[in-house]
């Protein structure tokens, strides 16, 4: 939820209607949150104790860009398997998965990582899911640079 795809959706009203309890992967990125009302943060060691009445599990996280390739890939695949591995330990009825529209294409180490990161979804995670593949994202504040790219805005 410190991401840029996370915090659009925290500053969306699309969700108002219902509680959010985000996870950062160090207790310091908790400062980073803009929370309101009906969310709350947590870190990610802290989640066992937090999360477990939640409904669904909404995986948003990834790192796109790096100068070293494993890193990315590990990165994505070790916090998604992460992610598994809690809605499991929780018994969480819905998963849902962030994915990409370049998982599975031959475009390089991110698409890669995300096809992999769905296969884990697929194969490892015990109750229902939704892998939604979705196109790179635009901030309002960027110039359009691909006509595939949606823009979010504030």
């Amino acid at each position: 939820a410190t991401g840029t795809i996370g915090q659009h959706v925290l500053k969306s009203n699309l969700f108002k209607d219902y509680d959010f309890i985000c996870l950062v992967r160090k207790s310091q990125d908790i400062k980073k949150m803009r929370v309101s009302g009906n969310i709350d943060c947590c870190s990610f060691d802290m989640a066992d104790s937090v999360i477990n009445t939640a409904d669904s599990f909404i995986h948003l996280a990834s790192l796109t860009r790096s100068a070293n390739i494993n890193r990315l890939t590990e990165s994505n695949e070790t916090l998604t398997e992460s992610c598994i591995d809690l809605a499991n330990r929780m018994k969480i009825p819905q998963f849902i998965f962030l994915s990409s529209n370049l998982a599975g294409k031959p475009c390089g180490p991110y698409g890669e990582s995300k096809r992999n990161c769905e296969r884990l979804v697929k194969t490892r995670y015990g109750g229902n899911y939704v892998i939604i593949r979705a196109p790179s994202v635009e901030v309002n504040s960027l110039p359009a640079t691909n006509s595939s790219m949606f823009q979010l805005k504030a």
